[in-house]
């Protein structure tokens, strides 16, 4: 009886010890961004955190230079992108704006497509730009339009491979990539 009782105890800490249980546990720094680095060098490339699961193998850190969107031939490719980089740095985006309404994983491919998945440009509301349309959107929702400009538009940009929105030339991602212009 002993030796069934000592095996049975045993075996825990073999399942333990075999899954690695010898390395210690990554620590979180005060404010819980993620594991604190560690002092030995490391070869594995880490994204910044998100709201969406992620692994590092896969999600790009920002900062690297992506192919444009538009040039992904597939529609694997472009889910692949969609599901690896767009939704990890949106979803990091929008929960650090609004927690409540965006944090732990709120932010999904609905957020922006819907229930049914249509294009953004569909589902998203509609923003009249002409005449005093954008002076109106600007008076009616300052810190919208601010965190819009500062945030989502170069974080999506980045995601896509593209060029922020440039007012002078005209040209880069910006509102209407997601939202349709009136």
């Amino acid at each position: 009886m002993r030796t069934l009782t000592a095996s049975l105890l045993a075996l825990p800490l073999a399942l333990f010890m075999a899954c690695g249980g010898n390395e210690p546990a990554p620590t979180t720094p005060q404010g819980g961004t993620g594991p604190t680095p560690s002092a030995a060098p490391s070869t594995a490339t880490t994204a910044a955190p998100s709201a969406a699961p992620t692994t590092a193998a896969t999600t790009p850190p920002a900062g690297t230079p992506l192919p444009p969107f538009d040039s992904l031939t597939t529609k694997d490719q472009k889910a692949e992108r969609m599901k690896t980089v767009v939704l990890p740095r949106m979803g990091k985006a929008f929960g650090d704006h609004d927690a409540t309404k965006y944090g732990n994983g709120a932010f999904t491919c609905k957020t922006c497509h819907g229930p049914s998945y249509q294009d953004p440009r569909k589902f998203l509301p509609h923003l009249k730009m002409s005449g005093d349309g954008f002076a109106k959107l600007q008076a009616a929702k300052p810190d919208m339009v601010k965190w819009m400009h500062e945030v989502v538009e170069p974080t999506m940009a980045e995601a896509l491979g593209e060029k922020p929105y440039d007012m002078k030339t005209n040209t880069g991602f910006g509102c209407k990539g997601c939202h349709t212009i009136e």
